[in-house]
């Protein structure tokens, strides 16, 4: 069938060539320390199996990708004049840009506040919440949600633009700019890469539902974004590693190779070798848990982890377990369940 270059499974197509063939490069041929992190010190014979079944999973993802003939017509339901007025879509963006400010604010204030150095203003941040005396970590979800809004307004704002094929004034410019910026701050902030991937992403298909993107519009933004998340990944380096000659421009396409998550090799083999011996099949639980995310931890500090990095992290691979974990890709987490 006919693929745009705005197509959802380009982007998985670049994730797997390099977060899954990269992944699997330094651990058949690279001899770095990196590789016995990524293997947790398992013998490389544990891996051929979780290769096979990792390229059975993706055929059968993009077999069924590619019997698909139709899509949403998500044109019906972008704004228009018809469902919302000039003064309401500007007056409410305004609105959810004061909040998204003073949400983040509120964030930063909560998380420690911000450092005289710029290493540590682009790190993983949490809220502190004692549950039986001890330290668990909350993400403060509704703040970041609030202060997310200028993302979503962005989206709005962009499209009616588009839909209306004015030229943009300074004004309109301005604003674009402002929410921007504002829907990006606490993913910087707090070092969340994959959210401000997914921001630019958006931003993309918003755009291409109106005009054509070429292949030149789409090589430019991967740059860019590339550059973003090297700077994003070099400041976490040195944050965490409390390290003051690192490096803050660091090579992205390595380091998404060696991170070992996502659709890796690495985490599908060591994953599909630990469940059920060192952790129980979950049977659906973990898609279930999400219905308890609306609760704030600070409510309800026992509150179960959303997320199975934690648990995969100290159960399977094993290793301490302080505010992040190695969370399983769509594939992974299916296993686990069933």
């Amino acid at each position: 069938k006919k693929v745009r270059p705005i197509e959802p499974f380009y982007l998985v197509g670049l994730y797997v060539a390099i977060g899954t063939l990269g992944n699997s490069y330094i651990i058949a041929f690279s001899e770095s320390t990196r590789r016995e992190v990524l293997t947790n010190g398992e013998p490389i014979e544990l891996f051929i199996w979780g290769a096979l079944w990792l390229c059975s999973g993706l055929f059968v993802l993009g077999f069924g990708y590619s019997m698909t003939t139709r899509r949403v017509p998500v044109e019906r339901i972008l704004p228009n004049e018809a469902r919302i007025s000039s003064m309401g879509i500007h007056v409410s963006t305004l609105l959810a840009l004061g909040l998204s400010v003073i949400a983040t604010l509120v964030f930063v204030e909560s998380t420690g506040g911000l450092s005289a150095t710029v290493s540590e203003i682009s790190r993983k941040r949490a809220i502190e919440v004692v549950s039986d005396g001890e330290i668990v970590y909350a993400s403060a979800g509704y703040l970041r949600l609030v202060a997310g809004l200028p993302m979503l307004y962005l989206y709005i704002l962009l499209s009616y633009y588009l839909r209306r094929s004015e030229t943009l004034t300074h004004g309109n410019k301005a604003l674009l700019l402002a929410l921007l910026i504002a829907g990006l701050a606490i993913p910087f902030i707090a070092s969340s890469r994959a959210s401000i991937a997914y921001s630019m992403i958006g931003l993309l298909v918003v755009y291409s539902v109106y005009r054509p993107i070429s292949m030149k519009m789409l090589v430019v933004a991967g740059v860019i974004s590339l550059a973003f998340f090297s700077a994003m990944t070099g400041l976490r380096a040195t944050s965490q590693q409390k390290l003051t000659d690192s490096k803050v421009l660091v090579n992205p396409i390595v380091a998404i190779a060696q991170s070992g998550n996502g659709v890796s090799l690495n985490g599908t083999a060591l994953i599909m070798d630990g469940v059920p011996e060192r952790m129980d099949f979950k049977l659906g639980y973990t898609f279930l848990t999400w219905l308890a995310s609306p609760i704030p931890r600070s409510v309800w500090p026992n509150k179960p982890d959303i997320s199975l990095g934690k648990e995969i992290k100290g159960t399977i691979l094993q290793k301490t377990v302080i505010k992040s974990g190695r969370p399983p890709s769509f594939l992974t987490e299916g296993f686990i369940n069933f």
